[in-house]
């Protein structure tokens, strides 16, 4: 792959790595929420949150790319990190990065305002209010905090958001029907009027993801994005896209129990 490596640790971690499976990011349809008439409402919760431009976001994944960025990826979360202290370092073609979480953020277009959220509450209403959430938006009680159902949420424009989120931010391979605490906290900040500036979820999940998973690795086509913002549009046209449906189309949403023929 014409990899250069930093030092030792991170050509260890890139041959971890390079065993696991690299999937195809999925995205939204915007062909298919038109035909399931769901649009409208999924374009207006994208654009509560401060995301209107992710609607129509489809980057493909790159081998190369995301095994240089994963294997050297480091990450930090801290308040004071948040404003311009850091918080990210990784490789993109031989290069070296340090990054605030912000900086991320502005590279791919989110909100980064003071007033943006970047984590979930560690205390305060909301270690309480997720399990009322839950049960406004599926008629039950939740079971835990990380481990329900996203098929018992009864919006099916809520349920195709969360897909989108179990896709991208937060990718995950297969394991997209369970709707964890992080993604029911940035469907809690449509309806509280919140903006959101996912770059700390996205890099805590994809470190998480490089140093301890062993799953798929599925998005990829985030690398992608951060790579075509630092200016690296020619360099990505030399390199072979992995194969693979790149979109959370009507088929997807048949065989996930969306919708139903």
């Amino acid at each position: 792959m014409g990899i250069e490596f930093k030092d030792h640790a991170q050509r260890t971690r890139f041959e971890k790595l390079s065993k696991r499976t690299i999937t195809a990011t999925k995205y939204a349809d915007e062909s298919c929420l038109r035909t399931l008439g769901l649009f409208d409402s999924v374009d207006w919760m994208f654009n509560q949150i401060g995301w209107g431009h992710f609607l129509t976001l489809q980057h493909p994944t790159y081998e190369r790319i995301t095994l240089e960025f994963l294997s050297s990826l480091t990450y930090t979360y801290a308040q004071r990190v948040r404003h311009g202290f850091g918080g990210t370092s990784f490789r993109l073609f031989g290069q070296d990065y340090l990054l605030s979480h912000n900086e991320i953020g502005n590279l791919l277009q989110f909100q980064t305002s003071l007033q943006s959220v970047d984590g979930v509450p560690s205390q305060g209403p909301w270690t309480t209010e997720y399990g009322q959430l839950w049960k406004k938006l599926t008629g039950a009680l939740a079971t835990s905090a990380d481990s329900n159902k996203s098929s018992r949420i009864h919006n099916p424009a809520i349920r195709y958001f969360h897909r989108v989120l179990a896709h991208t931010i937060f990718g995950r391979g297969d394991s997209t029907r369970v709707v964890n605490l992080r993604e029911l906290y940035i469907i809690h900040c449509i309806f509280a009027h919140k903006q959101v500036n996912p770059a700390t979820f996205m890099l805590a999940h994809m470190f998480k993801m490089a140093t301890s998973g062993n799953g798929p690795i599925a998005f990829g086509g985030l690398i992608t994005s951060i790579a075509y913002a630092l200016g690296f549009r020619e360099h990505i046209l030399q390199l072979a896209p992995v194969q693979g449906n790149m979109l959370i189309d009507l088929s997807s949403c048949l065989s996930q129990n969306l919708v139903k023929r």
